[in-house]
């Protein structure tokens, strides 16, 4: 695969959390070789063959190499669940507090906003059943 460099900090190689698999990586300190495509031709090759985006399955075996996993399916999880609020309800958006015959919704309780100005407020408002764990802060 190839990637387009981004300078960071230190000895490092960031990679996206989605293309680890096919390098078999994780964030334990692994080594990896870096080549770099010297010549046009090969820079080429690089940009339109060998990007993660157009790798998406494995060469060998056939099986999809970027895979979301753990805190990525967490997240697509809450998204999509909950009172049926999917990815649509923000505080933007003029259907959370009206639907379309312009009654109120039931969905007001989670268009309001809430602030807190330490995590322990937070927690004690979980406690007294004020907010769920998908609740926006």
């Amino acid at each position: 695969m190839a990637f387009q460099p981004v300078l960071v900090e230190g000895r490092a190689i960031c990679l996206h959390p989605l293309v680890c698999k096919g390098f078999n990586a994780d964030f334990d300190g692994d080594q990896m070789a870096v080549h770099v495509p010297l010549s046009l031709e090969a820079q080429a090759e690089a940009r339109l063959l060998m990007f993660s985006h157009m790798n998406l399955l494995s060469p060998a075996i056939g099986d999809p190499i970027s895979v979301p996993t753990q805190d990525m399916l967490i997240g697509l999880y809450v998204l999509t669940s909950g009172n049926r609020r999917g990815i649509c309800v923000n505080r933007y958006n003029p259907w959370n507090r009206i639907n379309y015959q312009n009654k109120r919704s039931d969905n007001t309780k989670y268009t309001k906003e809430l602030f807190f100005s330490n995590s322990y407020d937070a927690i004690g408002a979980y406690r007294q059943k004020r907010i769920n764990l998908d609740s926006p802060l």
